[in-house]
């Protein structure tokens, strides 16, 4: 299996990861942690700004799917190829919303794992009200905790550690061209809770490589999967350009401002 990028830390793949799944060898991830499409259809794909500038309120071709069943069945067939690389004692973390959360949660529970928590992340900075007429505006997300075993967990204080996580939407430098790029400041939260340095993180919808990213900052090795070229390479370029510094501590999980002042 050739990888499309690897480094130290990082490999990419570019491909569907029910087809690179099988490849990689068994019980050898310590967490998956992964923001899978959500098949989002907005019931206008196309909105109107004030200003009367148009907005593309679709996700992208990767989010399309013929019916709930076939998103489903997408869903349950990348968790049955992902649940083989784990170790006898890893974690999941796996983003959702609101519309299949119970299927997915039933779903690990079906297939043995322990089903710990739903995260529910509060973007503080959701999209405005011109784009969700007559209904309220969409600002959170959900996040699926599951483990096998006696996983890793690094428990911080109590204010550090609730099932209710607030951010803002990525903006500014860190903004690139995805339209669900997760921020840093989550996804490092949620590694270094559920790893450890040199733990191996696999993300099979790796996106702009968020995951790879943060991975590599804390001292982490990763493996990721991406279907579109376009964000491979934009991963990719993001983990190669990276200056780590292996000789500073990780930094504790908390606040936004914990995570900017790690990146720098």
């Amino acid at each position: 299996m050739r990888s499309y990028y690897q480094d130290e830390w990082v490999t990419i793949h570019h491909g569907d990861c029910r087809e690179i799944l099988p490849q990689l060898p068994d019980k050898s991830v310590d967490l998956v942690l992964t923001d899978p499409p959500y098949f989002n259809q907005p019931s206008v794909p196309i909105n109107t700004r004030p200003n009367k500038t148009k907005l593309d309120l679709r996700a992208g071709e990767w989010d399309n799917f013929l019916s709930d069943e076939d998103y489903l069945g997408f869903i349950y067939d990348a968790i049955d190829k992902f649940m083989r690389c784990l170790k006898d004692n890893a974690s999941i973390y796996l983003f959702t919303n609101d519309r299949y959360l119970s299927y997915i949660r039933h779903y690990l529970k079906r297939i043995g794992l322990q089903y710990a928590s739903t995260i529910c992340w509060h973007k503080t900075n959701p999209a405005p009200r011109f784009i969700r007429k007559a209904m309220f505006i969409s600002s959170v997300e959900f996040i699926c905790f599951a483990y096998k075993g006696k996983p890793i967990f690094n428990f911080q204080d109590f204010s550090q550690m609730h099932n209710f996580i607030e951010t803002r939407l990525v903006q500014g430098k860190e903004r690139l061209p995805h339209t669900t790029q997760k921020p840093v400041s989550l996804i490092s939260h949620l590694i270094l809770v559920s790893s450890d340095n040199d733990s191996l993180i696999l993300d099979p919808f790796l996106g702009s490589g968020t995951t790879a990213y943060c991975a590599k900052k804390l001292n982490r090795k990763c493996i990721g999967i991406e279907i579109e070229e376009r964000y491979a390479e934009i991963a990719a370029k993001r983990c190669s350009q990276m200056v780590l510094d292996l000789s500073s501590a990780s930094p504790s999980m908390g606040t936004d401002k914990t995570f900017r002042e790690a990146e720098r």
